[in-house]
Formats: C-alpha cells, structure tokens, sequence
C-alpha cells in the first residue's frame, strides 16, 4: 500500500478534548522511577493528560508495576491486585491499560483469591489512543536501556522449520532437546546478555564505545559459534566443525529518536513521524569456517528473543507510557566445500541523514563506503566457500512485551553475501561481495512465534480478537551493489 495514500490527512481533534468533557487529567502525570526493578520488568503506568483521549472500551487499571503480582513468560497473563482501582470494571472485550507492557484487549477474567488473573490479546495503538498529538525526541542513551527475554529460546533442530531451515545440520546439534519453556515472566535488567539459539550465542546491544578521543552510541547484534570475539577460528578440538562470527552496528555520537504520534479519531493521522537520527556509519565483521567442508554447512533463520527497550518518560509524552522497542533477526547461509575452509571480511560505510518516516514520506540516509568490504576478504579457500548474512534491525514506537509490539516502526535490512574461489583450483584469489541495505517504515502489530500461534488457534475465530500484523509497511532501497576482484573473466568479471 502507499504510505501517502495511507496516512492521508486526517483532522486532529486532539486539542479540542477537552471541550467534549473528554478530559482524564488536568495535572502532569507523575514522575516514575524507571530504573525500579518492578517497572523495568513489568513497565510504566498511564497517566493521560487532557491532551489525550483513550477508547471508550479502554480501562486504566491504577496501583502500575507495583500492583502486578506476576505475569506469564509470553506476556498473555497477569496477575494482578483485584482491589487495585479499575480492576473491578475489567471484563471480556474491553481493553486493559495498566503499563506499557500490561496493555491488551481481555479474553479472560479469573478470580485468584484476592486477585484476579486477566488474559489479553495484543492491541494495535490506535485500539488504546482515539486522539492524540504527542510530540517524542529522546536521546537513545545507553544508560537507559533495558533486557528482557521473550518467551521462548528453542535449540535449532531440523523439524522446527518455522524457527530456522538447516540445509544440513551436524549431528551433534541434533542431540539436545528444546530448551524448556519460561513459565513466568524473566526479569529485565539494565546489561546485554547472551543468549543461546541453537549453536549460536547472541547478543543484541544498545552500548557506548570509544573512536579514538569520541565515545559513540552503538545499536547492534552479535552472534557467534566456536569463535572468540576476535573472529579467529579455534582449534578443531571441539565438537562442531561449523564456526561462524558476525557483529553489525549502527552507530554515532548520538542516537536520538524523534516522534510526532498524531491519532484522530482512532486513526494514524499525515503528521506521523517517526525517525531514528544521528547514525552516522555501519560496521559489518564476519568470519566463517568449516572442518569438513560440505557437511557443516548450514541455512538459519531466527529472530533473537531479546527486546532491548528504551522507556520514555510518561511526563514527557502526556502520560502516555511509550517505549522505544529494538528487535533483531538474521540469517545465515554457509557454503564452504573444502575441509578447513575459512572465509573473512570487515567493513565501514557512511550513512548520512535521518532513517524513518516524516508526515507520510519515508526518508532513507546518504550511503557512502568508509572501507569497502571488498577489499578486506580473507581467509583460506581451500574449496569455494561463500556465506551470505541477513540483519534485519526494527525499531518501534509504543506498547508491548518482549512477545508482541504494537506502533509505528523502522526496518533496516542488511544483506551481505561473500564468496572467495578455491586456492586449490588457483582462484583463490578471486573474490566476489553483494551488499544490499534497504529501510523502510510500517505500522502495526508484531508477534513472536509463542504468540501468533495462540492467536491463530484460540482467538483466530472470534471477530472482537483480530489482529492485524504489518497492516501496510513501505520500504525502499539504500544501496544494492555487486563487486568482482580483480575485475577478469576468470573470477566472473566484466574484464573491463
């Protein structure tokens, strides 16, 4: 769909809610610690000012973080004060508002001694805001980013196609089950962790760095199998022969998010903007290698369960409990076919200009090349082995868990493939790299696996629990460029 035609002009009513009597507050909303550890985990409450008006069906649950007795991994159930105020008027249908994570449509009502037990199903931010003009611009400061994990983190096993694809998977991997699942929600906290998937460790990031006399703001991912963090293959004493290191970043001295959130009416008005600012390079590493050539080749697609969020001030955004959510996936795809084949390749490139977009036109950054990728290919080919990597980075405005998000959104998706000849054959000294960078924007609902697959199931049916996932999203290329050295017809080049 076109993102114009989209976000056509719709007239704001924002700023006559209050003539309708429509008006929640007339004070600003309360300052909340957002480094307790009960908001950390749970989020921050509402407090709408008079610049705000919430649904008809939309129930504020008062008492926050504090009034939440526990929550299910996947962020569908919680428990929670029965004499906090507004717990009484919940009922199937409406939507409950109590955090910025305990927001969603009720699907069921328990009785649980004293507290009650609500089951919600994901909301789109339009299902909780009927009109709004919120105006955001936050620095995306380190020290306020919070972890949590999601639900789930399945090992990678050939029947869990919907997880990730193996082409051909060791069999070692195949000798561990599933990781169980979480039944209660995991406690954020304030520093990256790890987190395995299947052979890999990863790590999604919000973290400070130095450039020499600079510090510089760095969002990214790294994952990695049988490889230190220098990219440097380990001896062939260890049980996998695969080994595969990748770290891409987006960075700069600083990173700020700037939002204008305009709602009419329930509806995303043409003064939507949500931009990601300040990124000023992107820095791709990768290293890849196989003991025994064809046999430790792989093909994974998996979507890190850890959401890495950056609260927003209620007091700054009229009550409303935004959150910067940042969510990452990858793929890799190997082919080494020569035993002790191992393949390497760093680069930097420029990205000037803001990523997102402003009143309905998607803006994308100048690209430029810092130290073209091309250049650093290393390794030792001893059959032709080639690796493609795909990240894919999404930023969103708004609500939700580390299972479901609900707002406006950025992607930006990187597709790096290498391939070096075999130095047996005498090519090795041929290389060929495609890299291709998009971005783009969307607005809706994103859920995990543990979630869709509920909603599919349980709710799919039922008209008043529909959701829709990625309603319309509009993206656009950054660079798409192939490159062959040196440039003969032996390596596959134009000769020119």
């Amino acid at each position: 769909m076109n993102l114009r035609f989209a976000l056509a002009p719709l007239a704001l009513a924002a700023v006559l809610a209050c003539l309708g009597g429509g008006c929640r507050s007339v004070v600003p909303p309360p300052v909340e610690n957002l480094s307790d550890p009960a908001v950390m985990t749970y989020g921050a409450a509402p407090a709408p000012t008079s610049s705000v008006r919430l649904q008809p069906d939309v129930v504020i649950v008062k008492g926050g973080a504090r009034a939440i007795r526990s929550a299910t991994a996947d962020g569908r159930t919680w428990t929670i004060d029965g004499q906090a105020p507004g717990a009484k008027d919940l009922a199937v249908g409406r939507v409950m508002f109590m955090t910025s994570r305990a927001v969603g449509r009720v699907v069921r009502v328990e009785p649980r001694g004293p507290d009650l037990a609500v089951t919600l199903a994901p909301v789109g931010l339009t299902d909780v805001i009927k009109d709004a003009n919120i105006t955001i611009d936050q620095e995306l400061s380190p020290a306020m980013a919070v972890y949590q994990e999601g639900a789930e983190v399945t090992d990678v096993l050939p029947d869990q196609a919907s997880v990730a694809v193996p082409r051909l998977v060791p069999a070692a991997w195949t000798q561990s089950a599933p990781s169980a699942k979480r039944d209660a929600m995991e406690e954020a906290r304030k520093t990256s962790g790890k987190v395995s998937v299947g052979p890999f460790d990863v790590e999604p990031y919000l973290n400070v760095s130095t450039n020499g006399a600079n510090e510089i703001n760095r969002l990214g991912v790294r994952l990695a199998t049988g490889v230190s963090t220098k990219f440097k293959l380990k001896g062939n004493s260890g049980s996998h022969g695969f080994k595969f290191g990748t770290d891409l970043s987006l960075y700069g001295q600083k990173l700020t998010l700037r939002a204008q959130v305009a709602i009419s009416n329930g509806q995303f008005g043409s003064g939507t903007s949500l931009l990601l600012d300040g990124i000023e390079r992107m820095d791709i590493g990768l290293f890849g290698g196989a003991e025994h050539g064809n046999s430790d080749n792989v093909k994974v697609r998996v979507e890190v369960p850890i959401d890495v969020t950056v609260p927003i001030p209620p007091a700054a955004t009229d009550g409303i409990p935004f959150v910067f959510h940042f969510k990452v996936k990858f793929l890799v795809d190997t082919a080494f076919s020569g035993n002790n084949s191992t393949l390497k390749a760093h680069g930097l490139y420029s990205l000037a200009g803001a990523i997102g977009v402003e009143r309905g036109t998607v803006l994308v950054p100048v690209f430029g090349v810092v130290e073209p990728m091309i250049d650093s290919l290393g390794g030792v080919p001893v059959g032709v082995s080639g690796v493609v990597l795909g990240v894919e980075f999404r930023f969103l405005l708004g609500f939700g868990t580390a299972d479901w998000q609900a707002g406006p959104y950025v992607k930006v998706i990187t597709a790096v493939g290498v391939t070096r000849g075999s130095a047996v054959g005498g090519l090795g000294g041929c290389a060929r790299l495609t890299l291709k960078l998009d971005a783009g924007c969307g607005f809706g609902v994103q859920v995990s696996q543990a979630v869709e697959g509920w909603l599919k199931n349980v709710l799919g049916k039922d008209p008043k629990f529909k959701v829709a996932w990625e309603p319309f999203e509009t993206m656009l290329s950054i660079f798409n460029k192939s490159m062959v050295r040196p440039n003969i017809l032996a390596c596959g080049g134009t000769g020119g």
